[in-house]
């Protein structure tokens, strides 16, 4: 039997095994193949059908993605379809289950037919040393602690098991790194993806009910195709073209029963762990270990990231881009395959979140265009040409502009108040938003340690990057004259590619756009700058490596000057034991001889970096702040704005079910419903199903008022002459209706 009809009678057993836990309704079982069998099978197939033939990471990451942007496109034809021919439920598990076996038999016919091979015809399982596996050991059981340590801080708020993760992820980076001559890329690659899928389970658990903000409205979404069992435009919004939190996960939820808030809740999440895997592959074979680890870490010290629970549609577009610019530069991939699904990743990116959309098109516009002016077309042949950004130009208007006009009128609205702004760029009240003027220092002196120490890190990790992109460019200048570089952890083949100087014109156009967001008021506050910076750390999370490594080499080189004097002057031993600390390099080649001795080596840049990353993690994490007993978020502790606010309190959700039951009986059309705080608006979004909530300042016509915990908790209207004491006709202890 050859290996093509191996590898389907493989694929027909998964998915026969597939449609018995359906039918079955296997618990747990039914989940978790689900998901994998959803999330990997799909992508896999068509990377075989197309011979897309890679090392089994990139092709792991490239199934994940191919899969999913395979239902969130096929998805919306289907549903489509299905409306214009009058079928109002497309979206029911035995119809989904019966497209997804005629699509799966359908890539199975077309590779039997053309005899393609899905089975190497050598398979080894990789051979674990026994130091490696000591260093998997801690790995194995961060996803264990992460939800005993959720479940604790739930329950009882404690938070010591959460503590012990972060620590215990910042001593194992450690560790791997000291000792990564030991280590293969296998112990990497489980840390990273373990690490991830910890850390960003900690919000999706940390409350029963949807956690955030604009999340409530995008449960909404999800809950409408849910109940109506089809996508559609159902509210006129911005979120209604964001198919990846509406149609895509109730396909998932209907092939995977679930309960929808839980999934929902855990839906960004399981889609997004491998980000920072994605990231360690984008740079594992351009830059020597551990740095492509370092890499990882840095990305993932990002809040943005950690709070993917909270930030759904932004941090899916935003893995999208990621996965566009993995295509890119990859130079595995066939030029006409690298476009194709350059364009595939750019459309899933569309469909989650307009203002990544738009960002990411400005990034690639503005790369092609200088790349132009520049005169450097006959080195630009990495798959980005003007035809490539005039189609997703077309598919932004299309989607954006035709199907749904409300993201297309505000981009275009957004563009000119943000010209407009710049009339006030010198006034300092309109700067930018509260984000960026905590990251310029404001009102720092007043703050405790922690908030300082964690100031001085981001812009110690700041300028990290700043002499990396300049090193990074002071290399290009170099390679031009004479062909040889100074930053010698990068791969030969990387400098020598053309690729090279794509990368190089695409992060100085990130850092232009960052320093556009700092200094333009309305970008800022429009996008958000922690977001921004997500979206440009692809780009330069390299470069805070880079920078640690130029400087060790800069502390190196006056090692040699500190041993010669030493050794006439037999003193400031302390001082040379320091430096030597930092010796021994992974660059055998960047080396120096002394007299009479053996070589001096490079600086062991990892430490240094390590020095400022782990305490950087432990800052962004909410650790540090949690020994110092100070508010940072609600993962690590249960009070704070956030938790007063945002979260959603049992309390709450007992008022939100006794105001739905209420509202059954009342004429909702002549009843208005108030909302004592903004939060309390989303939330009655996903709890109650209520959009256009109106904020209470003033009772404008016969209705109820809802006040929340945060309200009740901080008396905020105590003191308001607009409600009677009197009409209050509920109190759960911790949210108060009146009348």
């Amino acid at each position: 039997m050859d290996n093509t009809k191996k590898g389907i009678y493989a694929i027909l057993l998964l998915l026969f095994l597939f449609n018995i836990l359906i039918y079955l309704n296997i618990f747990l079982a039914r989940q978790i193949y689900g998901f994998l069998f959803l999330t990997l099978l799909p992508g896999f197939l068509l990377m075989k059908i197309f011979r897309i033939n890679l090392g089994p990471l990139k092709t792991f990451l490239l199934s994940w993605g191919l899969s999913i942007s395979f239902l969130t496109i096929f998805g919306l034809i289907f549903n489509t379809l299905a409306l214009n021919l009058g079928y109002t439920k497309p979206l029911s598990t035995i119809v989904l289950v019966a497209v997804i076996n005629f699509l799966l038999l359908l890539m199975l016919i077309i590779i039997w037919k053309y005899s393609i091979e899905i089975i190497p015809h050598s398979i080894s399982l990789p051979r674990i040393y026994p130091a490696e596996k000591f260093f998997l050991i801690l790995p194995v059981i961060y996803p264990a602690l992460s939800v005993y340590g959720i479940y604790l801080m739930n329950t009882f708020n404690k938070n010591h098991f959460i503590l012990l993760l972060l620590v215990l992820i910042a001593v194992h980076s450690i560790g791997i790194c000291i000792f990564h001559e030991k280590i293969s890329d296998k112990v990497y690659v489980t840390t990273i993806l373990l690490n991830g899928l910890s850390l960003l389970l900690l919000l999706s658990l940390r409350s029963d009910y949807i956690y955030g903000a604009d999340v409530h409205y995008e449960y909404y979404h999800f809950i409408q195709a849910i109940n109506l069992n089809h996508w559609s435009i159902i509210a006129g919004d911005l979120l209604d073209p964001c198919i990846t939190i509406s149609l895509l996960p109730a396909i998932y939820k209907y092939l995977l029963n679930i309960d929808s808030q839980l999934f929902f809740k855990l839906y960004p999440t399981l889609l997004c762990f491998v980000y920072p895997l994605l990231i360690y592959a984008f740079y594992r074979d351009s830059i020597s270990s551990p740095y492509p680890y370092l890499i990882s870490l840095y990305f993932l010290s990002n809040a943005n990231l950690l709070a993917t629970a909270y930030n759904a549609r932004a941090v899916i577009a935003m893995l999208f881009v990621s996965y566009a610019l993995f295509i890119l530069f990859d130079n595995e991939i066939e030029l006409y395959k690298k476009r194709a699904l350059f364009i595939v990743f750019l459309t899933t990116c569309l469909f989650s979140h307009y203002s990544t959309t738009y960002l990411f098109f400005f990034i690639l516009l503005s790369t092609i265009i200088m790349i132009k002016l520049l005169n450097w077309n006959n080195l630009f042949k990495i798959g980005l040409t003007w035809i490539s950004v005039g189609v997703f130009f077309i598919l932004i208007f299309l989607w954006y502009g035709q199907i749904s006009s409300v993201p297309f009128d505000n981009g275009i609205n957004f563009i000119f108040q943000s010209i407009s702004s710049l009339n006030y760029l010198f006034e300092a009240e309109s700067k930018s938003s509260s984000s960026a003027q905590l990251l310029m220092g404001s009102g720092i002196l007043a703050a405790n340690i922690i908030t300082q120490l964690h100031f001085i890190l981001t812009w110690i990790t700041f300028s990290f990057i700043g002499i990396g992109f300049l090193s990074f460019l002071t290399t290009f200048i170099e390679q031009n004259r004479s062909g040889s570089s100074r930053l010698s952890m990068w791969n030969k083949q990387f400098l020598n590619n053309k690729i090279y100087l794509a990368y190089l014109v695409m992060a100085f156009i990130s850092l232009l756009t960052l320093i556009l967001m700092l200094i333009v008021p309305k970008l800022s506050t429009g996008y958000g700058l922690g977001r921004s910076f997500q979206v440009q750390n692809t780009f330069l999370s390299v470069f805070f490596v880079t920078g640690g490594i130029i400087l060790c080499r800069t502390i190196a080189g006056n090692i040699q000057s500190v041993n010669h004097v030493d050794k006439k002057q037999n003193n400031n031993y302390l001082l040379r034991s320091i430096l030597n600390c930092l010796s021994n390099s992974p660059f055998p080649e960047i080396t120096t001889r002394q007299e009479g001795s053996a070589k001096l080596s490079a600086p062991r840049a990892h430490l240094l970096i390590l020095l400022v990353l782990i305490p950087y993690f432990l800052c962004v994490s909410g650790a540090f702040y949690a020994m110092y007993g100070t508010q940072f978020g609600i993962t690590l502790c249960s009070e704070g704005y956030l938790y007063d606010y945002l979260y959603i309190h049992d309390q709450e959700s007992s008022g939100m079910q006794w105001m739905t039951r209420l509202l059954e009986r009342v004429d909702t059309s002549s009843t208005k419903v108030y909302a004592s705080d903004f939060p309390i608006q989303y939330k009655m979004a996903s709890q109650i199903g209520l959009l256009g909530v109106e904020l209470f300042k003033e009772k404008k016509s016969s209705g109820y008022i809802f006040c929340g915990y945060g309200c009740i908790k901080n008396h905020d209207l105590n003191d308001s002459k607009l409600i009677d004491q009197s009409n209050e006709i509920y109190n759960s202890g911790g949210s108060n209706i009146w009348i």
